[in-house]
């Protein structure tokens, strides 16, 4: 083991950054242990494929740096909500963000509403406190899919419960001890489902 204790020039019990690059020994030492630790595979790289725009709420100017953006093609660009919190931001602006997005991605999403939806949550914390407790009674026609989901939900449910009574019908008319490990088996079931149906909605 290396040795460092008689090159610290400093005698306070303290090793600080100070007396690190005071003691070229104790950094060589140290830089070498860290040399020799496993680091995560990465590529360092330059800033010539990021763009990083700071958006005003100033249309002739979010035009012009947008069409830089759009013509420069980077691999990765970040838009920075900078406009008034306090008010809207002007349809102009709005507007020239809208038409650079469509655009720049002019196949849509999977994941995207349909033209003239929007989601009435504007945060998923929000979201999660109003929108899972009350999902039947405060999602509308904004919110595409889950009034159908909800519904499906409810069938699916349906459908289990006619077939569990029609299957314990027919076996109890067979064997009732045959009844008795199906119930156990379809309550097994039935409580996973559950289970399941619980954890992802948290």
């Amino acid at each position: 083991m290396y040795n460092v204790s008689s090159s610290i020039p400093f005698h306070t019990g303290i090793i600080d950054l100070k007396t690190v690059r005071a003691t070229p020994d104790l950094e060589e030492a140290l830089a070498a242990l860290v040399q020799k630790k496993s680091k995560y595979k990465h590529y360092q790289r330059d800033l010539k494929q990021v763009e990083f725009y700071m958006v005003p709420d100033n249309s002739a100017a979010v035009s012009k740096r947008l069409d830089e953006i759009r013509l420069k093609q980077p691999k990765f660009f970040c838009l920075n909500d900078d406009m008034n919190k306090t008010s809207e931001p002007s349809v102009e602006t709005l507007k020239v963000l809208e038409e650079f997005f469509e655009a720049y991605y002019p196949v849509k999403s999977p994941f995207e509403l349909p033209d003239g939806q929007s989601n009435i949550w504007l945060s998923i914390e929000e979201y999660r406190k109003r929108g899972l407790i009350n999902r039947g009674k405060t999602c509308g026609s904004n919110v595409g899919g889950f009034q159908r989901s909800n519904v499906w939900h409810s069938l699916k449910w349906m459908f289990y419960a006619l077939l569990f009574v029609s299957v314990a019908l027919c076996c109890y008319i067979i064997s009732p001890p045959i009844v008795q490990r199906l119930l156990k088996r379809i309550v097994r079931i039935l409580q996973d489902q559950t289970s399941r149906q619980h954890h992802r909605q948290n």
